[in-house]
């Protein structure tokens, strides 16, 4: 197998002196397909390293059928550290990211073994639903994120009537669409505050914290 792996971090800092992280990762994965040794009548290293690719292919599909039984409701658990390709994969199967399969089978007959075989795994895959959302974290001095908060507290109550607005009440598509982006917006904008909440409350536990220590 050969994967490839790329981080990427951005900071932004604004003038107000909150500092916004973002983080996002990009994983590039080519799966070596698996081998029949008495097709191939490997021998010596060359069995050894098919023989282990067959056996990652195998922990990579329980970890499939895993997580399809999960989506299923079912209590399962997912066997991630069984291999180190399923733990190298693991953020890209049921995790906060967007995941695009590939399957490459050949109409020779001579494959058809592993055409069915890649078909059923990439039918399987299908049935993983993963929900990406924004890897942000905020940070900064306790009047920088009171203030963020009160600045995003201002956006949401500007757009409260528009997010009462059904969509229905307009004929118009393109107002249709607005008033539509605009509830997405109103949503992002609850999230935010809540997390800059969050972090507030935590630094001035901190600062409490410090101050008893210091007295």
């Amino acid at each position: 197998h050969a994967v490839f792996a790329l981080a990427v971090k951005s900071e932004v800092t604004s003038n107000d002196g909150v500092k916004k992280i973002r983080m996002s990762k990009f994983t590039l994965v080519d799966l070596a397909g698996s081998e029949r040794q008495k097709a191939t009548d490997a021998s010596g290293d060359r069995l050894k390293e098919a023989s282990m690719i067959n056996s990652s292919l195998l922990c990579l599909g329980q970890v499939i059928n895993a997580l399809v039984e999960k989506e299923q409701g079912k209590m399962k658990h997912v066997p991630f550290r069984e291999s180190k390709l399923t733990f190298l994969l693991k953020d890209s199967w049921g995790g906060n990211s967007k995941t695009c399969l590939v399957a490459t089978v050949t109409p020779s007959m001579t494959s058809l073994t592993e055409t069915i075989s890649t078909l059923k795994f990439a039918q399987r895959a299908k049935q993983i639903k993963n929900t990406a959302v924004l890897n942000e974290d905020t940070c900064g001095s306790i009047a920088a994120l009171q203030a963020e908060i009160s600045r995003l507290k201002s956006e949401l109550e500007s757009s409260t009537l528009v997010r009462l607005l059904p969509v229905s009440e307009s004929n118009d598509p393109l107002k249709g669409a607005t008033i539509s982006a605009l509830r997405n917006q109103y949503s992002k904008l609850n999230n935010e505050i809540k997390a800059l909440k969050d972090v507030t409350n935590k630094r001035a536990s901190q600062v409490q914290s410090l101050k008893r220590k210091l007295q």
